[in-house]
């Protein structure tokens, strides 16, 4: 009987040993010996995709290091315990352990450390799906993500992943999704992010768990708010009643300017005519706790009757007077539509005007197990006259996270369908409910002026149809969304997002679906004009070239660099593959142009530039 391969050992560098211990020696601890003993678990894993649900833990490795010293190195293949016999960097997963097998071993491992892994949320995900799936539970254990430990310290760097945050310290990672590889980075990427936590005050382990804190389990921000109500009364009443505090007490003060308000309400009620006075009075007798039907339907009544442009606000008012009660809620959802529907009607309506009915509607429904269902139906319901609103010309912000008006993007004012898109693009969500409302939603979105929401959510749906295998309905979704996108001039607009949805078809190694979608729009302005659409053009010659179609990768490489494009590895595949044919005086044009663009260049393209003029040097 063949005997089951063993979880084998890595062999990784000494100094990432030494580079540990120089980290955790002094500054981390505070002293040359330390105040506690520090146990870290490094861990990546490789799935088979992105989906802890539906997807498995194909690859595991971890290192162990306590105070700076590495213990263990541990790297195991894990079979996925279907019938399917997969391959991981061409290894079969035939006869590895499952993970349910190597489940008490990794246990061992964890249990008294502090897990620390690069994008953790990812890695704890699948782990505790694993851990689910063998009737087991993940031990509960402190988890520092060092991705987050990147953002917090605010080291510069390209991007987050991996492979940039190790580029910033100068440490090469250039066998890049081999778990054990990974690990080895991490722990290096750790060594470096120590010293400067210390900087800041976190010199122990839950120093810094604490440093990345905090968070909810949902991943959302918690936010404690104090404030002094007196206080605030007081500047109200300095503010709006003109008090002063050494000529009367509150109460005179407060009951003068309720004095002055009944006069200033007596004076426009005159230039009204009867019925439009007696409506308003009617109004002001409503008492302030009382949301009846029978306190307030009399009132709406006589001010449409008087022709009153302020019936949205009496149905606001009357809204904002539902209890918290069950009915109070249900009642208050139901006014809160009726409001803002009301409001869509009046023909001199601005966004401005109508952002406060759109706050007021999605706060209320959002109080519902049915709220998002019943705010789709009615953004549907009302989505041309939204559409048709002017911009307000005020909102947002110009700068490196432009936004709205001022950022010369779609107006950021009463946009519920930005609301919308936030809340329907959830983790949490099941297929079957995302993919329910995003029917009844896409043609709709696709009406609206700004493209951001349609492609938000039509990337998350791309990525659901891809992680569940169907890549066919994936492409035949996004097929017409993006023509639309073009056809409506929109693709610059939401070029960044439309890059998010190809870079998760590069991530899935769809590279056949990249060329087939993309490729169409190769010659498009748009991609041959920003920094998102020269990275679009970099996959699409980098699909090409997986599937070694070189000829085309070229063209389009070629075609970026004409354009003006900064992207690295643009001239970094370019040069590499013109240098692999022999190429090169060709390979070192590209070199030289990026030099003259980039402005600090790869360390790869210098030695290519040297060992392409060695040989040229011999001829």
């Amino acid at each position: 009987m063949q005997q089951r391969p063993q979880p084998h050992r890595a062999v990784w560098p000494v100094a990432l040993g030494v580079a540990l211990r120089k980290a955790c020696a002094w500054d981390w601890l505070g002293s040359p010996q330390g105040r506690h003993a520090m146990r870290f678990v490094v861990l990546d894993v490789e799935t088979s995709g992105l989906s802890p649900v539906r997807d498995r833990v194909v690859w595991l490795a971890l290192a162990v290091v306590e105070d700076g010293t590495v213990l263990e190195r541990w790297s195991t293949l894990v079979h996925p315990g279907t019938e399917t016999t997969r391959l991981v960097n061409g290894i079969s997963l035939a006869g590895m352990p499952t993970f349910t097998e190597i489940a008490d071993a990794l246990c061992g491992h964890l249990n008294d450390t502090v897990l620390v892994a690069h994008n953790a949320r990812f890695d704890v995900a699948f782990l505790r799906q694993e851990f689910a799936r063998s009737e087991r539970t993940m031990p509960d254990i402190p988890v520092v993500c060092t991705m987050q430990l990147v953002r917090r310290l605010e080291v510069e760097v390209a991007s987050l992943s991996l492979v940039d945050s190790c580029a910033a310290f100068g440490i090469a990672h250039l066998r890049r999704h081999r778990a054990d590889e990974d690990v080895e980075a991490t722990a290096q990427l750790l060594a470096q992010l120590l010293p400067l936590a210390a900087q800041r005050g976190w010199r122990t382990s839950e120093d810094l768990v604490t440093a990345l804190l905090p968070t909810r389990s949902d991943g959302e921000l918690s936010i404690e708010i104090t404030f002094d109500l007196d206080q605030l009364l007081m500047d109200w009443l300095v503010r709006e009643a003109g008090w002063r505090p050494e000529d009367e007490d509150v109460e005179a003060a407060l009951q003068r300017w309720r004095t002055q308000q009944r006069a200033q309400r007596e004076a426009r009620y005159a230039l009204m005519t009867p019925a439009h006075s007696n409506a308003h009075r009617l109004w002001d007798a409503v008492d302030s706790r009382d949301w009846r039907p029978a306190a307030w339907e009399p009132v709406l009544e006589a001010l449409a009757a008087s022709g009153c442009d302020e019936v949205a606000d009496a149905w606001k008012d009357w809204t904002c007077r539902c209890d918290d009660s069950r009915a109070g809620r249900r009642r208050r959802r139901e006014l809160s539509r009726q409001a803002a529907a009301v409001a869509l009607e009046e023909p001199d309506l601005t966004r401005k005007r109508l952002d406060g009915f759109i706050s007021d509607l999605t706060l209320a429904v959002g109080e519902s197990a049915t709220g998002c269902d019943e705010l789709i139906g009615w953004y549907v319901a009302h989505v041309d006259r939204l559409a048709a609103l002017p911009a307000c010309g005020s909102c947002g912000e110009e700068g490196e996270f432009s936004r709205g008006c001022l950022g010369r993007l779609p107006c950021a004012t009463a946009d519920l369908a930005d609301e919308l898109s936030w809340k329907i693009d959830d983790y949490e969500i099941s297929d079957k409910i995302f993919h329910r409302r995003m029917d009844v939603l896409t043609p709709a979105l696709m009406r609206d002026p700004n493209p951001m929401p349609l492609v938000r959510l039509a990337k998350e749906r791309v990525r659901r149809y891809v992680d569940a295998g169907e890549d066919a309905t994936a492409a035949e979704f996004w097929r017409p969304v993006q023509a639309h996108l073009v056809a409506v001039g929109s693709l610059a607009t939401a070029l960044r997002e439309v890059a998010r949805a190809y870079g998760h078809l590069m991530y899935g190694k769809r590279y056949q679906m990249v060329i087939d979608l993309l490729a169409p729009l190769s010659q498009d302005a748009a991609l041959q004009s920003t920094e998102d659409g020269f990275w679009l053009l970099d996959q699409l010659a980098r699909s090409y070239e997986r599937l070694e179609q070189f000829h085309q990768a070229f063209s389009i490489w070629r075609l970026a660099i004409d354009a003006g494009s900064t992207e690295q590895n643009t001239f970094e595949r370019l040069s590499l593959a013109l240098e692999r044919r022999g190429d090169w005086p060709g390979a070192l044009a590209v070199i030289d142009q990026a030099l003259a663009r980039v402005d600090q260049p790869l360390e790869s393209l210098t030695k290519r530039a040297a060992r392409c003029q060695k040989r040229l040097a011999k001829r």
